[in-house]
């Protein structure tokens, strides 16, 4: 499934003669750790059609179903631009178990290169949140662009009325104290709170992103892909600093 910055994608492994791909002791190591399964692909990639940008993720192996042969590979992920349709390309390499408790040890499980290509289409799941509100972050005046969220994931489009100005030994990869305090007083403290009809709330504050600063300004992205899917009739609102904006799944 997915959405319009989002995708989630879940891969069934299996050995085509039917025997376990994994031991009883990977499994028991799975049901100690919320069922997630210690194993790892030592390489791979998933290529899809975006507008451009960077993205960040999750993945994870799980069993969905003990009375099969198979495990189940999930791969979630958001962009900072918009997704297209077309075809996605997949590469996995070289399936192993790690083999003590620090996933620092690990030996192959199955050796080999796996390509797949499918259709990359689906229905967006997404909805726009009403923006063009007026705020203040840290002493700056900043405008909310915009709010988009689906049961898959948010991210948050604002614009800082200020240019943020990076040190010089930014280029060269090293980051200062300079540095991290104008990413914090850009980005890191801008509060993001969903809060759910049920009372609960889920603070989205130390979500990922990027700035882009620029002709005055610092254009912002804030986003995350949550940990499980929430239908969006279970969200009550979805807070962005001192601004309060309803959802209505309907």
């Amino acid at each position: 499934m997915g959405d319009t910055y989002s995708y989630a994608i879940v891969y069934s492994i299996r050995r085509d003669d039917g025997s376990p791909l994994v031991s009883d002791e990977t499994l028991a190591a799975g049901a100690e750790r919320d069922g997630l399964l210690p194993l790892r692909f030592r390489n791979y990639g998933t290529q899809v059609r975006t507008s451009g940008g960077g993205a960040h993720g999750s993945s994870w192996f799980y069993d969905a179903d003990p009375a099969d042969n198979a495990i189940q590979f999930v791969e979630m992920m958001t962009q900072d631009q918009p997704l297209k349709p077309g075809t996605a390309s997949v590469k996995f390499q070289d399936l192993s178990v790690y083999t003590d408790n620090d996933y620092r040890t690990s030996e192959t499980l199955a050796e080999g290169t796996w390509r797949l290509k499918f259709d990359f289409a689906f229905e967006d799941s997404s909805i726009s949140l009403p923006a063009g509100q007026s705020f203040t972050l840290n002493g700056m005046d900043a405008t909310l662009d915009g709010v988009t969220l689906s049961p898959l994931s948010i991210q948050v489009d604002y614009t800082v009325h200020q240019e943020l100005a990076w040190s010089e030994d930014r280029e060269s990869g090293q980051i200062n104290a300079h540095d991290r305090e104008q990413s914090y007083r850009y980005f890191e403290s801008l509060p993001v709170v969903i809060t759910y009809t049920d009372g609960t709330t889920q603070d989205l504050t130390n979500a990922g992103g990027g700035i882009t600063p620029g002709d005055g300004e610092s254009v912002c992205q804030k986003s995350r892909i949550f940990d499980e899917l929430r239908p969006l009739d279970e969200v009550a609102s979805v807070t962005v600093g001192d601004i309060v904006l309803p959802v209505s799944a309907g």
